[in-house]
């Protein structure tokens, strides 16, 4: 792939770089600005990990009040739309409302799901979710339509929750559900993603991410002499050697980026899946993108905007982000209702 590939991006003024690009959500969550949920007061859901752990996850059901109305609350004749939110991340995450908020406005039911351990997932989880966790997907999936909720047609990674959807696309092939899938700002290879975090152009991401981090730690159910020296790293890739390799039976946090990382499995997917990613993001090289063999992976289809940072994709002329407006377009034309 070269630069001639990569899809036209005029960043929205005056977030003109990939960092500014990045932080954008964020900036403008704290000033009180940021996307709004969906109209209406979603519908809490608990969904059970029948894994013996007991752990159970949480989230946040948005219908629009015509499917509310004909169904009940029920389940409706088009599919669910599954949101997984990234690192650190949770069911209010901007970008979880803002897809939620473009996706029911078009008349689509949608699932913010809180990951094992996240957000209010925390208080009714003793694990904790990783790159590798894609089995948690299928729990949702199994447990939205045991609970007639709906099924999953369409799912949506960002970033880390990336990562666990493309994961459990590989691990189920054609065996699912689901018709489409999306997975913005994947890091493919979680070493390469590592090291490029660790630059110091990245410091100030990293400090953040990591604060973050550990504040989630905080009052979780890790192990203690775990947590300890996880709350003592100094660095990403220090939190995941001290405590989510070796809690999560990885040993290692060599052997977690490895079998955990998703670009050796993309050829076991079996469905159609939009990989978006943006040339300036400063996290996730757009290299690790460009040594696939797109070619050889007809089910996948690469997204490469010129611009649009880390989950970022605010555009010059459109209020949605352009991961929302291709999303949408697929689902105008190629996801039975």
């Amino acid at each position: 792939m070269t630069a001639a590939d990569l899809l036209a991006f005029r960043a929205r003024f005056p977030w003109l770089t990939g960092d500014l690009q990045t932080v954008r959500n964020t900036a403008l969550d704290r000033l009180g600005q940021g996307p709004k949920p969906p109209a209406g007061a979603p519908r809490r859901l608990e969904i059970p990990c029948k894994d013996g752990t007991g752990d159970r996850l949480l989230a946040l059901l948005d219908e629009p009040a015509r499917s509310m109305a004909a169904t009940g609350g029920g389940a409706a004749a088009d599919g669910l739309v599954l949101l997984l939110h990234g690192l650190t991340g949770c069911e209010d995450s901007p970008y979880m409302r803002a897809t939620a908020r473009l996706l029911v406005q078009a008349g689509r039911r949608v699932v913010r799901l809180n990951l094992r351990g996240a957000g209010p997932s925390r208080a009714t989880c003793g694990q904790h979710y990783h790159a590798g966790r894609g089995g948690d997907v299928a729990i949702a999936i199994a447990g939205l339509a045991a609970a007639g909720i709906g099924e999953v047609r369409v799912a949506v990674g960002y970033s880390l929750g990336a990562s666990i959807l493309l994961n459990h696309l590989a691990d189920v092939g054609t065996a699912t559900p689901l018709k489409l899938a999306m997975a913005v700002s994947a890091p493919l290879d979680l070493m390469a993603t590592s090291i490029c975090m660790q630059r110091p152009r990245n410091r100030v991401y990293q400090a953040a991410i990591l604060a973050d981090m550990k504040r989630e730690l905080r009052g979780s159910a890790a192990p203690e002499a775990l947590t300890a020296a996880a709350l003592k790293s100094r660095t990403v890739r220090g939190f995941d050697n001290a405590l989510i390799a070796p809690w999560n039976g990885f040993g290692t946090v060599e052997r977690y980026y490895s079998q955990c990382s998703a670009a050796p499995r993309l050829g076991a997917i079996g469905v159609d899946t939009l990989l978006v990613h943006a040339a300036d993001d400063p996290w996730i090289p757009l290299s690790m993108y460009r040594a696939v063999d797109w070619a050889g992976l007809p089910r996948l289809q690469p997204c490469l905007f010129a611009g649009g940072g880390h989950v970022g994709f605010h555009q010059a002329g459109h209020a949605a982000p352009a991961h929302d407006r291709v999303l949408l377009r697929r689902l105008g034309g190629n996801v039975a209702s």
